[in-house]
Parts: C-alpha cells; sequence; structure tokens
C-alpha cells in the first residue's frame, strides 16, 4: 500500500485554557495514558495539569500542592511518573533537590534527583523504561574565570540515582539546548556549533548532525521515526522586514520555524509560522499531544536576552 505523505500544517485550535496562564510558558510533557498534559508556567514556579479540553485538573507547586519549586525548567512524563527540573533559588543551594519525580496518580514526590556538584538542570528526556536523561550545569568556584561546563546525565527512572554521565568532551560544548529521545538514540542540542549530537542510550557517541539551514537548536522532539526541531530566536534583524539584508532575513526567520528532519539529520520539510514577519516570534517548546504536535507559541522580549513571552499553544497536524 502506498505511504501517506506526512506535511505538518495547522491543525484544529486548541480549546481555550479554563484557567489564565502566565506570561511565562516554557516546557510541556504529555502524562502517561496521554489524556493529560503537563505545562510549566514558570512566572508562577508551578506545573498545571490539563485534559484535552484544557480544563485544569492540578496544579504542582502552589500552596494547596504542599510543593514548592525555585524556577521550573524542564519536565518530561513517562512510566507512571512526572519529571520536573528546576534551577534553586534559596540557600543552601545543595539542600535543594534539582529533579524529582513525581506519581501521576497522586502527585506525591516518589524520589529526589541528585543536586551535588550541580548549579541546576536543564532539559529532561525519558527513554522507554529508563534511563532518565538530563543536561545539568556543574557548579564552578566563583573565583574561576572559566565559563560554566555542562553534562548530559542518564538517571534512574525510579530512584534518580546516577546511572553515567557524558562531558562536553564528547558533546562539543558547554552550552546544551535541547534533549530528545528517538529509538535506541538520544538526541543532545549543542548551542556552541550550532549542532545535534547523537549518542546511543548507554552513552556512546554515534554522529554528529550538522546545522542545515536551521539555527541555534531550541527544542527537540520525536515522533514517529521523526526528529522535530525549533530554533532559539536570534537577534539581529531591522525594523522593517521589506527593508532586511539576508542576514537579518534569516535572523528574523529562526525561531518561528518547525524542521522535520529524520534521525540521521536530512531536512524533510519546514514548517513556518504564519504570523506577519514583523512579529517576533520564538516558538519555545514542543511535544506529541493527541495525535498533534502542540507548540508553545511565544514572543522574543524586546528586553531581555534570552526570554521569550508566552502567546498561546498551537496545534500541527501531519506527523
Amino acid at each position: 500500500a502506498a505511504k501517506t505523505r506526512r506535511v505538518l500544517r495547522p491543525a484544529p485550535p486548541l480549546p481555550e485554557p479554563d484557567f489564565a496562564l502566565g506570561e511565562d510558558q516554557t516546557a510541556l510533557a504529555v502524562l502517561p495514558g496521554g489524556e493529560r498534559l503537563a505545562i510549566v508556567d514558570e512566572a508562577e514556579n508551578c506545573v498545571r495539569i490539563v485534559d484535552k479540553q484544557m480544563r485544569l485538573q492540578h496544579t504542582l507547586g502552589d500552596e494547596a500542592s504542599g510543593v514548592s519549586f525555585g524556577f521550573v525548567q524542564g519536565l518530561a512524563a513517562g512510566d507512571g511518573g512526572l519529571y520536573v527540573s528546576e534551577v534553586p533559588t534559596w540557600e543552601p543551594f545543595d539542600s535543594q533537590p534539582l529533579v524529582r519525580r513525581f506519581r501521576t496518580d497522586t502527585f506525591a514526590v516518589a524520589a529526589e534527583g541528585p543536586n551535588e556538584g550541580y548549579e541546576c538542570f536543564l532539559d529532561l528526556a525519558l527513554a522507554p523504561g529508563g534511563p532518565l536523561f538530563a543536561t545539568a550545569r556543574l557548579e564552578i568556584d566563583e573565583n574561576d574565570d572559566d565559563e560554566r561546563e555542562c553534562e548530559l546525565l542518564a538517571l534512574d527512572a525510579l530512584t534518580l540515582e546516577v546511572r553515567f554521565t557524558v562531558g562536553e568532551d564528547v558533546l562539543g560544548g558547554r552550552e546544551l539546548s535541547g534533549l530528545a529521545v528517538c529509538g535506541d538514540e538520544v538526541f543532545v542540542g549543542n548551542r556552541d556549533d550550532r549542532s545535534i549530537r547523537v549518542l546511543s542510550l548507554a552513552g556512546e557517541p554515534r554522529r554528529t548532525i550538522a546545522a542545515d539551514g536551521w539555527g541555534t537548536p531550541g527544542a527537540l522532539c520525536c515522533v514517529a521515526e521523526r526528529l522535530y526541531l525549533t530554533e532559539e530566536y536570534e537577534i539581529g534583524n531591522g525594523g522593517d522586514p521589506e527593508e532586511d539584508t539576508e542576514e537579518q532575513r534569516e535572523n528574523r526567520m529562526t525561531g518561528r520555524r518547525v524542521f522535520v528532519l529524520t534521525p540521521e539529520g536530512a531536512t524533510l520539510r519546514v514548517y513556518n509560522s504564519p504570523k506577519p514577519l514583523d512579529k517576533k516570534v520564538w516558538w519555545i517548546g514542543m511535544c506529541h499531544f493527541d495525535g498533534k504536535l502542540v507548540v508553545l507559541d511565544g514572543f522574543r522580549s524586546y528586553y531581555g536576552a534570552g526570554r521569550a513571552f508566552y502567546d498561546g499553544l498551537i496545534a500541527l497536524q501531519g506527523l
């Protein structure tokens, strides 16, 4: 039988949430069973759990939950657990867990991850049956002028104990962005050289995917042997799109595209935001929910480097 061509395109809009979302939504994860979506609300330092109709089911991080977060960073879910990474915000910093596993029935804390030697954990990605992969920044001496180093950690999916780590000598840089598991491989985005490092689930390097038409990796998501990539928004474009130089036009396009790649890195197609080019778009995070690619739609702040403001959830079909 002939295969249906998969073309990424807009899906029917998602229902409007029945609660107010803040201006800083940074990560998404689908809970086991596929009926609920977790959304990081960084402005409120909490995680919202919603159903397919975008009705609020639970909040982790508010007073009623009995849970307190620092700055929430990453999410992953699977095997009966919801995993949350964060940046500590109180001293002593090593008294605050950096990764926690919550049960998805009661949302009780089931395990707490390592904190000694780490400044914060960032992106999370769970391999089926484990391990849980996490990118993390190492602590540095305040008197050390070196830039912060990053690691990829593989954590036991139940206990969050460290199984092994992969350093920057393999990852190729100190700034990591984007993390996904696809089949028997883990994909790690690298800001330093705009690449994706591909490793086995045991941490062995397999290949490097160099940027081919895309900019700095943002979010990564794997669906049905396809790798979906968003970019970080690049500053440096002009005010009027009609007057852009070639470089300014390329900078303007970053952050508003989804690239569909094979696991080997070949670009199959590109989806562009339909918003006008004079709007500063930054697609911040994404996940596969209810048969669609759900993307956090945001826009770049004119103030404060590296900050995006939430502007809604969009859904794409044709995965």
